[in-house]
This record gives C-alpha cells, structure tokens and sequence, in this order.
C-alpha cells in the first residue's frame, strides 16, 4: 500500500493556498502548539501527550513541513502566522494560548501582533524576537523550499 493512500484519513483543513495537516488532543483550555522549522507532529507526540493530560492541544505540521502542502514558493513569518490564525478559526480554537518553539515563537510572535483577539498567554520556548539577516536566513527563506526534501513528492 502507498502512503497516499492514507492521507484522505489525515485532519486537513485548507487555509490559504495550502492543506494543513493538524491534530487535536485531550480536553481542558485549549493550547496551540507551533513548532519550528520543519519540525513535525510526529517528532513532538512525548510534548503533545503531555500537555494533552490537562490542556486540549491544536498542534499542525506548518507549510512547508510533514504532511502539510509544501508550495513551490517563498516562506514568509507573516504567512506562516496567517496560516495559524486561519487555522485557529477553522477549528473553532476562537482563543487560545500559544505555544512557540524556535522559528514556531517567531510565528507565534507574528500572530500576537496581527490577530491579539485570539491568543490568551504567549509561551516562547527557544526563539527570539528579532532575525538578523544573515545569508543562514536568506537560506532558509529563500532556498530551502526548493529542495525536493521540503516539497510533496504528490501534486495537492
């Protein structure tokens, strides 16, 4: 059996130009975990269990990563924070607290400032609240996208 098979079994909801693959666990406040860059659901289950023991958890594989469409085109923070928020509202987390780890708190960051109305309390685990320009972050952004690693072998 192909993995495409199973992925019309997998949570997605389209926001913007792209599937979002998300999952949601447990019961209690709701809590949105965004991870870092390229960092997926699947890698994180031992962080998504636990918070999911007291909290109801919204964790998602951002654009570009897992099982999320992987667009052939820039990354912004901005469009990834959009991304969240459409999300958020997709799912009915009307407003939650944030979770943001590594490149996820410059999401998370990003969302604070343009969507204030839907986040609660802001966690930021490992980030930092300005990128310097560097060619590492010109890398990232601008060409790492391309690579067949970061991109759907499947058409969306």
């Amino acid at each position: 059996m192909s993995w495409s098979r199973y992925n019309c079994f997998m949570p997605k909801v389209k926001v913007n130009d792209i599937d979002i693959y998300y999952e949601i666990k447990g019961q209690g406040e709701p809590i949105v975990l965004i991870l870092g860059l390229v960092t997926i659901i699947t890698e994180n289950q031992w962080l998504i269990e636990s918070l999911a023991k007291k909290y109801k958890v919204l964790s998602f594989d951002n654009r570009g990563a897992g099982l999320t469409s992987k667009p052939d085109t820039p990354y912004s923070i901005e469009m990834m924070a959009n991304d969240t928020a459409c999300l958020m509202r997709a799912v009915n987390f009307n407003k939650a607290n944030i979770i943001g780890i590594s490149m996820g708190g410059r999401i998370a960051l990003e969302l604070v400032i343009e969507s204030p109305e839907i986040v609660n309390k802001l966690i930021l685990v490992s980030t930092s609240a300005k990128v310097v320009r560097t060619w590492r972050s010109d890398l990232v952004f601008n060409v790492l996208h391309k690579l067949p690693l970061f991109r759907d072998s499947q058409p969306h």
